[in-house]
């Protein structure tokens, strides 16, 4: 009988490794290392339907590949992109601050709104201008000062994951380095749990 790969890029693995709720020790784990937010906020992490509202039957209807609420109500979204695609980074945009929107009804406060943090797993070089594998967007002015924290995208594009043999380009293994290890062919797994 012959070995069948499933690239864990695809749908249907991403959804068997971390898109139920009896599997959330794996997400748990993947966002703990890429994420900076309080441990406790993993408490109680939730999957939730990844079909964002329509509030208009010609609303355009808006599903990402992952979607979580966190113990304090922070959203967090994973969409994975394997092929190159034109106005993605719009799209992620958009789902974003969808995301953010959805939250309000009639009698909430804006001050009840919870961060949305959008991860993008890239397949492909999506910021062509960028050297890091790694680049997260968040709402500040020229000088650095934050506007709002409500919207944080991460961008991760595995082609730009140094290779394994090239330590001295890992700091320390870094969190973030180990939680995308997995889905990289350019990184030995076994070496990068290791750190």
């Amino acid at each position: 009988m012959k070995d069948t790969f499933i690239s864990p890029l695809s749908d249907f693995a991403f959804a068997q490794i971390f898109g139920s709720q009896q599997n959330i020790d794996n997400t748990r784990a993947f966002l703990t290392a890429l994420l900076d937010i309080p441990a406790d906020d993993y408490d109680k992490l939730t999957v939730e339907t990844p079909t964002l509202e329509r509030f208009f039957q010609e609303d355009k209807k808006s599903i990402v590949d992952l979607k979580l609420r966190t113990k304090s109500g922070r959203i967090i979204h994973i969409e994975i992109q394997v092929k190159k695609e034109s106005g993605f980074q719009n799209r992620i945009l958009y789902y974003a601050a969808r995301s953010v929107g959805d939250q309000l009804r009639w009698g909430k406060k804006y001050q009840e709104l919870h961060q949305v943090i959008s991860v993008v797993i890239c397949d492909h070089e999506l910021l062509e201008n960028e050297k890091s594998y790694i680049n997260v967007y968040e709402l500040q002015n020229k000088q650095n000062n934050p506007f709002t924290d409500l919207l944080k995208v991460i961008i991760l594009e595995l082609p730009k994951l140094p290779k394994a043999k090239d330590s001295n380009l890992w700091p320390a293994r870094s969190a973030p380095a180990k939680a995308v290890a997995y889905y990289s062919n350019t990184v030995d797994l076994a070496s990068a749990r290791a750190c």
